[in-house]
């Protein structure tokens, strides 16, 4: 049983996945649609068979057929139209197709199987959001008002269903409204806790992003203020130029750290891969120096790192991250927690033989 059930639920998965296919903003609704078609699919198809085999007419039978395949197949117009109200409305078209012609051979408007119009608009709100409740709170109204006047006019609506077939029409009415408006409610509260989930896993990433940015400009923008400074007090043209060389390399680190977190946010979301190069270590330390010139010399800081040793100590990294997020913050808490006057020192040794 277990298995069978797994094996069910691969094969929804997979036919998700084909509707969803190249459609990732209709991924809901498709599935929102998919579900209400696999929910509501048994009753039509009952119906279906209890209008062939009850009913005087054929009618009711032929039509319940139609209306089912119609149903059953209606997920895959996706394929075809990115229309979410269309589609959904061929699928609810269907049915009230099916329940108007089934309630016509039972009664007309004193037929039971008129309270079946009462989900159509939740279904249409469920999968087309507000547009599809207005649109078949519209429609359900005029059909069933339509039922009326006739009723009012005094037309002879035929009731030929037999007395079995009117018990067992009352049995899935009954049982069948339950356990639909159950089982989508369930369906549409766990969406929306997911869709809650998700907003707020995007809210956690991009405020941390933010935080990345943050962090990461501080010490570009320090030596910006810094340079700035010095180029407005300094009259010596050399000073100044120098001061001009490092604004420029600080605004350069601050597009390369926004560019950055741009870049991890389309990773994160799944629209680019990070993508890892080699880079020279001693590259790597050569631009922390810089961006950490002002915090050290605030502390009288000494930094000690072997350039010869390492000069062909290469790493597989992303260079932007690796620079200002990886050692950005191990240089950071190695300032911080530095005593003045003290002394930082820089070593790398590989984990393994040939890394």
């Amino acid at each position: 049983m277990y298995n069978s059930l797994m094996r069910v639920l691969s094969i929804y998965q997979n036919f998700l996945s084909y509707l969803v296919a190249n459609r990732p903003l209709l991924a809901r609704p498709i599935q929102l649609h998919t579900l209400t078609v696999l929910t509501t699919g048994f009753l039509m198809w009952a119906y279906a068979g209890l209008a062939l085999t009850t009913i005087a007419s054929p009618w009711p039978g032929r039509v319940g057929i139609v209306a089912s395949l119609v149903h059953l197949f209606s997920p895959l117009l996706y394929r075809i139209s990115a229309n979410v109200l269309l589609n959904a409305s061929i699928m609810l078209l269907a049915g009230i197709f099916h329940q108007g012609t089934f309630a016509f051979f039972t009664g007309g408007f004193q037929s039971h199987l008129l309270i079946w119009f009462g989900v159509l608009p939740f279904l249409g709100a469920l999968i087309a959001g507000k547009a599809g409740a207005i649109l078949w709170c519209g429609i359900t109204l005029v059909t069933a008002s339509c039922f009326l006047a006739l009723q009012l006019s005094g037309y002879p609506f035929p009731n030929i269903i037999t007395e079995t077939g009117h018990l067992e029409a009352q049995l899935l009415l009954v049982f069948g409204w339950i356990g639909l408006t159950s089982t989508l409610s369930f369906f549409y509260l766990h969406q929306e806790a997911k869709q809650r989930e998700a907003q707020l896993e995007q809210k956690n990433r991009i405020e941390n992003l933010f935080r990345v940015l943050c962090h990461d400009l501080g010490n570009p923008l320090a030596l910006l203020q810094m340079a700035v400074d010095q180029a407005q007090t300094q009259s010596d043209p050399a000073k100044r130029d120098r001061s001009l060389v490092i604004s420029q390399k600080a605004v350069a680190n601050m597009v390369d750290i926004t560019s950055n977190v741009r870049r991890m946010y389309s990773v994160q979301e799944g629209q680019a891969e990070l993508e890892c190069v080699p880079m020279a270590l001693n590259s790597a330390i050569d631009q922390l120096r810089f961006l950490f010139q002002t915090p050290l010399a605030q502390k009288d800081l000494t930094l000690h790192y072997d350039v010869e040793h390492h000069h062909a100590t290469v790493v597989l990294v992303d260079p932007v991250s690796f620079v200002h997020q990886v050692l950005g913050n191990i240089f950071s808490n190695a300032v911080k927690f530095t005593p003045l006057h003290g002394h930082i020192y820089v070593e790398a040794t590989p984990l393994a033989e040939g890394l």
